[in-house]
């Protein structure tokens, strides 16, 4: 696993604690495909998602990018819309090529 994502896992895990469910890096990155600019795309799978959880995850986005250059996006699913979006294209696909963290 790249080093970034391994360190971004663990700020995460740290951040949100048991709220966070699961981590899963998928896109360029995650393939090994990537070009220095590309950013990291993430899918987290929370218990809840709130506007608060939203606006912490946006805030820790600009955190990224303004003091380390990671351009990082990501989308929050709770446990809910995870079981009700797994057939999702979306979905289906960041599990078919991500990596769990």
């Amino acid at each position: 696993m790249d080093p970034v994502l391994a360190r971004m896992a663990e700020n995460l895990r740290g951040r949100y604690g048991k709220h966070l469910h699961q981590i899963l890096f998928f896109g360029s990155r995650a393939r090994g495909d990537a070009l220095p600019e590309s950013d990291y795309d993430c899918l987290l799978v929370f218990d809840a998602v709130t506007p608060s959880l939203k606006a912490d995850l946006s805030r820790l986005a600009s955190e990224w990018l303004l003091e380390k250059s990671i351009v990082f996006s990501c989308v929050a699913l709770s446990e809910s819309d995870l079981s009700r979006l797994r057939y999702e294209p979306f979905v289906q696909n960041a599990y078919r090529e991500g990596i769990a963290a």
